[in-house]
């Protein structure tokens, strides 16, 4: 078969074809300059360099003369503005919850009044700590008491809060934490719970409104309780410690050390009482406690002449009309027994 040959003026046209083909193609797409590759004599030329001078002047005229083709232009896309993301709302941590706010000063004296009873609670800074003192007068003395957790000795322990709701308690504090195992002579409420020799630091009788010293060298001291309790003498019981203050003087410990204190004393007359609860050791943020001779001094200050402590740290609580006073809201330690007025 004869092999075909291109003449030179065959290879000129083929190229200005070729050209012109690339140049409408790339128009239609857009594109500014020619990236087509053309192929002539086996050579590779593009628009973006300068080789297309390397081919044949008839050729390059032919490119220089071709009207130039306006590209379509692309429709272009509306932009889609972005959609903002709100942010997220800045929301506040909730404080942990408190314990029963304490009341501010403004709220005291808070009362109680009928027509057997008499109640006053009064809050102030004493030495070192708050003070929250409840001075109770009372013509039907009976409505003084002492009760066990839960209504029995020996029966575990209960809050304070939860114990002043049981025996409808206008006002109730810890007691002495007479314990089983710590075998002191117990009597709660004019029934003998645990009977022996008693020595109790102080009693108290709800037939006469009397609280009173009942340690060793009392008049009762060493006498079998259940027959101070039937022979009407004694209705309760209070042993946590020794009488700090008797006879109107203070009867010092030397004890030295500050903490959260529960105490009462009288002065003398019949159901006439002061029960003092103190903060301490910074539970309120503030008090640091009150020694044991503080506790005397500020139950001298009100006019007793004879005083208790009762049981304190943690366990210190007052609840007056269904409300813990101090600082042990919301964190209330469960205790063995309580002082109330009903």
């Amino acid at each position: 078969m004869r092999k075909l040959k291109w003449t030179k003026k065959e290879k000129i046209a083929c190229a200005v074809a070729w050209s012109a083909a690339a140049v409408i193609l790339c128009g239609a797409m857009g594109n500014y300059e020619l990236k087509a590759k053309m192929a002539y004599h086996g050579q590779i030329v593009t628009s973006a360099d300068s080789s297309a001078s390397s081919m044949p002047d008839a050729a390059a005229a032919s490119l220089v003369s071709m009207p130039s083709v306006s590209p379509t232009p692309l429709p272009t896309a509306t932009p889609v503005p972005p959609t903002a993301t709100p942010a997220p709302t800045a929301t506040s941590t909730p404080a942990p919850p408190t314990a029963t706010p304490v009341p501010a000063e403004a709220t005291y004296p808070m009362t109680y009044s009928d027509s057997t009873a008499q109640i006053t609670v009064i809050r102030e800074w004493y030495g070192q700590a708050w003070c929250y003192a409840a001075h109770i007068v009372l013509t039907d003395y009976s409505r003084f008491s002492s009760s066990c957790a839960n209504g029995a000795y020996g029966a575990g322990t209960e809050t304070t809060s939860s114990a002043a709701a049981r025996l409808g308690a206008i006002l109730c504090v810890n007691g002495d934490y007479s314990s089983p195992n710590l075998g002191y002579a117990v009597a709660r409420g004019g029934t003998v719970w645990n009977d022996k020799a008693d020595y109790s630091p102080a009693l108290y009788n709800a037939n006469t409104g009397r609280l009173f010293w009942g340690d060793e060298g009392s008049p009762t001291g060493g006498t079998q309780l259940s027959s101070l309790v039937s022979s009407g003498q004694v209705t309760d019981t209070f042993c946590f410690r020794p009488a700090g203050l008797r006879d109107g003087q203070i009867r010092s410990t030397g004890e030295g050390s500050r903490a959260q204190r529960t105490f009462m004393g009288t002065n003398g007359k019949p159901g006439d009482i002061w029960i003092v609860v103190s903060d301490g050791r910074m539970n309120d943020g503030e008090s640091s406690g009150l020694t044991m001779d503080e506790c005397m001094a500020y139950l001298q200050s009100k006019g007793c002449t004879f005083g208790i402590p009762l049981d304190g740290g943690g366990s210190s609580t007052m609840v007056f009309q269904g409300k813990v006073l101090n600082a042990a809201a919301g964190q209330e330690r469960a205790v063995v027994d309580f002082a109330y007025v009903r």
